[in-house]
Formats: structure tokens, C-alpha cells, sequence
């Protein structure tokens, strides 16, 4: 499939986006929701999430773990981890809750080995089957971190669904929105400055219909004596599609077509949609065609 857009020579509009691709279901889970460092907590992996490799595996599944404290250099320097790659390590053998479901229980200082003063800011994992040759991550192959908070301070919530910007749904769908707060406060949420849910609670679900084509931006506000924030983007795309054949001779990239046009072709076979990034051509055109 090949699709082209028509840029005008002294009067264009470019409108693109980054979107990420990321499932409703969370590849790591913590219960309680908001863990302090003082808790004892239970993680939930959920192997079809990620990159997913663990999937339908059917013998021993290990956590390698470990935490991002304040004696961390930087967000990926692990402290205190816990697990001995490639070997049967029981300290760190996952429970099968069901056919892709695993869960590993704890207190966190008792487990790791906190030092007094230490404070922890996440955890760490990857999941693993005995010898390591199969390794669960993140659905970019990173590791899967999960916030730890500070005991008795703030308020804290969490956005569950969408999980991460970007999610994509079509014309006259409906999104699903979940959110889950630490504690019972006053709740509003907009979606491009209109107002779509007010109320006190400290959970929130429901599926919000979704009319208007194009980027969202969803903003959540939660409120007790203080507020905190959290802003989030999804986009809908129109369910109708007008295709048509490029005219001929034109070249992958930008095209010089007429004295007033140029046009941007861009070769994607078997995508249903085609999201680019044209940062590069936007830089060029001011450049050149001011």
C-alpha cells in the first residue's frame, strides 16, 4: 500500500504524532495498589503482556529483582537484587495463578535487605524460565520498574486504562477510563477542556463515547487538601478512509509535483494505519519555503 500527502508550496498543514501501541492489561501488578516500602505486597506478572516471550510457557517462571533507591546513581542502577541467573533460585520461584498469570509475595524491606535511612523509589524486575534463555521484559525489551510511594504522604492515584498515551480507538467507540486513587477525594476529568466526569470517590471506571476525530488530551484532577495531576492522550481515528492510486512517477519521500504542491509518499504494505513522523520534512520546508 502506498500513501501519499499533498503539501501545499506556501500553504501546508502537518499534522502527526508519536503513538505508542500498548494493551488495556498491565504486564506487572502490585497489591496493595499504592505500596510503601514498609508493606508487604503481592506482585502479579502477567506473561501475555510485554514482549510477551513467557507466553503459554508451561514449566518454572523466576523473578530477577531488585530496587531504585536513593543509592541509585540513576533509574536503571539496581540495588539489593535478588536472584541467581540461570539457577533454580526458590526465593524468587513465581506461583502460577493461571495459564499466564504468576505471583510472587513479600515485604519489601525484609526481602531486599533495605539499609536503615535507605528509601526505596521502585522496583525492578525481568522474569525468567530456569536457565535464563527466555526472558520477559517490557514491551520495548527495557526492564519493568513499579513505583514505590512514601508512607503517609499525599495523595497518589494511578491511571489504569488508558494505560499509556497515545491509545488509538475509532470513530464513535468508546474508551474505557480507569483510575484508582489512594485515597477518597474529589475527582474531575476533562477531555479537551470539557468536563466528563466530576465526583467524590477513590476509583473511577467507565467507558467514555468519543465523537470528535483526532488528538485528545484527557486531564485528571484528584483533590483532598492538596491536588495532584496527571494529563494523558489518546487519539480516534474516522472509520472511513479515502484511498486512491499515487500518480505515477513519484518516489518514496517528499516529491516536487507541481509549482504549488509537493507530495510525501510513504511505502507500508499491510498496515491498516500509517502514523509518520515528519519532523524532519516540517525543519526542511520552513527552511526552504518561507
Amino acid at each position: 500500500m502506498v500513501r501519499s500527502a499533498i503539501l501545499g508550496r506556501t500553504h501546508f498543514t502537518l499534522f502527526f504524532a508519536i503513538i505508542y501501541f500498548f494493551g488495556q492489561a498491565q504486564v506487572l501488578s502490585i497489591e496493595p495498589p499504592f505500596p510503601t516500602q514498609l508493606d508487604s505486597i503481592t506482585v502479579f506478572f502477567d506473561a501475555t503482556q510485554g514482549n510477551g516471550t513467557l507466553t503459554g510457557f508451561t514449566e518454572a517462571v523466576y523473578a530477577h529483582t531488585g530496587v531504585i533507591t536513593s543509592q541509585s546513581v540513576n533509574g536503571n542502577d539496581w540495588k539489593h537484587v535478588i536472584g541467581n541467573w540461570g539457577t533454580a533460585d526458590a526465593r524468587t520461584l513465581m506461583t502460577r495463578v493461571s495459564e499466564n498469570i504468576y505471583s510472587l509475595s513479600f515485604r519489601i524491606e525484609n526481602f531486599y535487605g533495605i539499609l536503615p535511612g535507605e528509601t526505596v523509589l521502585k522496583l525492578a524486575f525481568v522474569f525468567r524460565n530456569v536457565d535464563g534463555s527466555i526472558v520477559g521484559r517490557d514491551s520495548d525489551g527495557s526492564d519493568i520498574f513499579h513505583t514505590i510511594y512514601p508512607p503517609g504522604e499525599g495523595l497518589f492515584f494511578t491511571l489504569l486504562s488508558p494505560e499509556r498515551p497515545g491509545t488509538i480507538i475509532q470513530e464513535n467507540d468508546s474508551l474505557f477510563i480507569r483510575i484508582r486513587i489512594s485515597d477518597t477525594a474529589s475527582i474531575s476529568i476533562t477531555d479537551n477542556d470539557e468536563i466528563i466526569f466530576s465526583d467524590t470517590l477513590n476509583e473511577v471506571s467507565f467507558f467514555h463515547h468519543v465523537a470528535e476525530l483526532g488528538l485528545h488530551e484527557l486531564i485528571f484532577n484528584a483533590s483532598t487538601d492538596t491536588t495532584v495531576s496527571l494529563t494523558t492522550t489518546y487519539f480516534v481515528l474516522g472509520a472511513s478512509q479515502n484511498t486512491e492510486d499515487p500518480p505515477a512517477g513519484l518516489v518514496n519521500g517528499l516529491n516536487y509535483y507541481t509549482d504549488s504542491t509537493y507530495i510525501f509518499q510513504l511505502f507500508a504494505p499491510l498496515k491498516k494505519f500509517v502514523f509518520y513522523f515528519v519532523r524532519q520534512i516540517i525543519i526542511w520546508l520552513l527552511k526552504n519555503f518561507k
